[in-house]
């Protein structure tokens, strides 16, 4: 008996044991995708390079290059870790191409990576200061490859765009791949990629992007949940896979992963498709938006963007971009002018929404001629936007062609729940609405609010409101904005008669933060909470204001 007893003990014991290992390994990949949620991004311009960072450099250290290193440094793909002395060295030229030239001339061109067999490092990009390993040194090296390398010079400074149709012209391949020179392509990369377009070629098929740390070249595995879409700004922006796909590719989790846009940087394409679809846009200026601009008319105008989980490119995400952009030209004023393109041509009636958020943007539009690219649209019989919304990317978070809606408590004055100030994946701030004076031009999109049928309130960088229990208590809950991922703790009802917010999960309503507002404080942010509902009492009581965003011509 005793002994039956110890035996339905030991056994418990190890349910036990196995139900908290599986509970930690769970707990532990949440942690994972949260943090990745968090720390995967592309690289934004953030404004010229300073001169004066360049103008202390020497010649030789201008120049310093090493094709060859007989050092092991960075081996399968392990960071390098600098002493006090190396570093500030590896400090001076950083800013010449925004990550370590230090380390960078000091790992090996074939470095090992442990995930995979070998690594090829391309030739870092051309710096407008004239450095000359650039020159005969590269010819020189290139001609000791195993494989064919063609360098095109171009005459004066091009841009990304230009200079890549000026690649695409002299290409002679059935395949065209196009690479940032900061990348790191592992063995085995490409064959997944010529597969997919030889099942398909309008499939235009990208990397899983691995990110090299900018200052120690460490390896990491990029994320395979994730795929690009975009803003109300129009910026690229990585989002997670919807759950309802993620749970879908678990019986292929090698199938190509469909994305509303792409990165830019690393894909390839059937070349004859790519001059079929009109290469790129060679009215748009030196880089931005043209990666929005291909994805939009390749999925309108029957290709698609995917993402393949079995290809892996190394790329060096930096903070910041190292080139300036030319003379009498800002760096504003060249992206907008490249995203009006963008939106003129594909974006049809929600290029308003662009427009108002962008005032810059929408006063260029006179000066710009996109007519050639219309006719190419036509020509093409593609797609409206609308459809591509519809099916390409139903999860967005942008507005029907209607109206929008911004939450405001109107008493006794006026404030608004902010969804951008914060940052994503944090905390909602509370604080007095804008008063800008020429808000019929402008939006101010981190006070605006899609409340959707369903009952999410979505805000920009697709991100929605939602209240989260407290771990361990019974009734406390907090307020946070999330990645919208049709979770429950994301969704409220919308009492009109009592213009109140009602967290579906908790039952409780959004309230005023806890932190009373003075008259030394009224301009400071705080954080809204949920709390027991009251019925008519006015911390409760949310406004929804409807905010035009189309012309009158468009609501006839």
């Amino acid at each position: 008996m005793a002994k039956g007893k110890n035996g339905k003990s030991q056994r418990l014991l190890l349910y036990c044991l196995l139900l908290s290992g599986f509970l930690l390994l769970w707990c532990l990949l949440t942690v994972i995708i949260i943090i990745a949620q968090e720390k995967v991004v592309v690289g934004h311009y953030n404004g010229n390079l300073p001169a004066e960072q360049l103008a202390n450099l020497t010649k030789e250290e201008l120049n310093a290059n090493n094709y060859n290193p007989s050092t092991r440094l960075g081996e399968d793909g392990r960071p390098v870790h600098l002493a006090l002395k190396d570093e500030l060295e590896s400090d001076k030229t950083f800013g010449i191409n925004q990550f370590s030239l230090w380390i960078s001339d000091r790992v090996a061109l074939n470095r090992s990576c442990r995930m995979c067999a070998e690594l090829n490092v391309e030739a870092r990009s051309i710096h407008p200061y004239t450095r000359n390993f650039l020159q005969e040194d590269l010819e020189k090296f290139v001609a000791t490859l195993p494989v064919k390398v063609k360098i095109i010079r171009a005459k004066e400074r091009v841009g990304l765009i230009r200079a890549r149709l000026m690649g695409a012209a002299e290409a002679e391949a059935d395949v065209l791949t196009f690479l940032d020179s900061h990348c790191e392509c592992t063995e085995g990369w490409l064959e997944p990629l010529l597969t997919r377009i030889k099942e398909n070629r309008k499939a235009v098929v990208c990397p899983i992007i691995d990110v090299i740390n900018d200052r120690t070249f460490a390896y990491q595995k990029g994320v395979e949940l994730f795929r690009g879409g975009f803003n109300w700004n129009l910026s690229f922006r990585w989002y997670a896979v919807p759950s309802k796909l993620s749970k879908q590719r678990v019986l292929n989790p090698t199938a190509p992963i469909d994305s509303p846009t792409m990165a830019g940087g690393l894909f390839s394409m059937d070349r004859k498709y790519f001059e079929e679809l009109g290469t790129y846009d060679s009215g748009m200026d030196v880089w931005g938006g043209e990666n929005i601009e291909l994805s939009f008319r390749i999925w309108q105008c029957g290709g698609r963007v995917e993402i393949l989980p079995c290809s892996h490119v190394g790329h060096i995400f930096r903070k910041a971009s190292p080139h300036d952009f030319p003379k009498g030209s800002s760096s504003g004023k060249v992206l907008n002018g490249n995203l009006v393109r963008v939106s003129e041509v594909w974006m049809d009636e929600w290029k308003y929404l662009f427009y108002k958020i962008s005032p810059q943007a929408a006063s260029m539009t006179k000066t710009i001629d996109v007519s050639d690219r219309i006719e190419l649209r036509k020509r093409l019989a593609c797609k409206d936007f609308g459809w591509y919304l519809e099916n390409v990317w139903p999860e967005h978070f942008l507005p029907h062609p209607t109206l929008f809606s911004a939450g405001a408590r109107p008493f006794p004055k006026l404030f608004a729940v902010d969804g951008l100030q914060s940052g994503v994946g944090k905390t909602p701030t509370f604080y007095r609405c804008s008063k800008s004076s020429d808000q019929e031009k402008r939006l101010e999109r981190s006070e605006l609010w899609i409340f959707t049928k369903e009952g999410q309130l979505k805000s920009d960088e697709h991100q929605c409101l939602s209240a989260l229990k407290v771990v361990h208590t019974s009734n406390q809950w907090i307020v946070q904005l999330k990645e919208c991922g049709e979770h429950q703790m994301e969704y409220w009802h919308y009492n009109g008669y009592y213009r109140t917010f009602v967290h579906t999960l908790s039952g409780y309503c959004l309230d005023e933060p806890l932190e009373p507002f003075t008259k030394e404080t009224e301009n400071q942010a705080r954080v809204p909470t949920v709390r027991k509902c009251r019925r008519g009492h006015l911390t409760q009581q949310w406004e929804m204001i409807r905010v035009k965003w189309l012309p009158d011509s468009f609501l006839a």
